[in-house]
């Protein structure tokens, strides 16, 4: 005897009786959503190792900045010693600008992107009562799996949601690093012909 939930619900009356073919469809979605679900953890798990490698560099070019103070200070003099060549300064001040705003961009991709972590994972709670209570809908293997694949379904549709967010700010951070690589460089070389010039 069907229950009044399972009257509400025009899944169930269909499972009351199930065929071999409708459980093997059934269990086959299910073996696709785990397949999808796992799929989007190892991609998760890559664009996490990704962004610890880009907060490592920015952390590692911002210590390196902390270190040597005494580079701003030179670069403050190489700026008050060449101020008749006004292109060389304003090559300068501009990469230096670009360098600042890149390292800002690039952090704060990463962060973006560390921030991202929760995550969903397929469950159905409250598991007690969704399983073990005399009113549980799983009155048969089928409508046990259909519910398992349809929870993995939505924890997938989720994750690869927030897997394509982090992606974005991964993106982000690594052209805000490679900004700040360029605009290193150009200062480095404003700041190398300085000292020939």
């Amino acid at each position: 005897m069907q229950s009044s939930c399972q009257d509400s619900d025009p899944y169930y009356p269909r499972f009351q009786t199930f065929t071999k073919e409708e459980l093997l469809l059934v269990k086959s979605k299910l073996e696709y959503c785990q397949a999808l679900y796992e799929m989007e953890m190892r991609r998760k798990e890559t664009l996490e190792r990704k962004t610890q490698f880009y907060l490592s560099l920015v952390t590692l070019f911002l210590s390196a900045l902390l270190l040597k103070l005494d580079f701003f200070t030179s670069l403050q003099s190489t700026i008050n010693q060449h101020s008749n060549m006004s292109g060389l300064i304003s090559l300068i001040r501009i990469s230096t600008f670009a360098l600042s705003i890149a390292t800002l961009v690039s952090l704060t991709g990463v962060l973006q992107a560390v921030r991202l972590q929760n995550y969903r994972t397929p469950s159905l709670m409250p598991l007690t009562d969704r399983l073990f209570k005399p009113d549980s809908l799983y009155i048969n293997e089928l409508i046990f799996l259909r519910d398992i694949a349809a929870m993995y379904s939505l924890a997938v549709e989720y994750n690869c949601e927030r897997n394509a967010e982090k992606t974005k700010w991964i993106k982000v951070a690594s052209w805000g690093i490679l900004s700040l690589i360029f605009s290193f460089a150009v200062l480095m070389c404003g700041i190398a012909y300085s000292l020939f010039y």
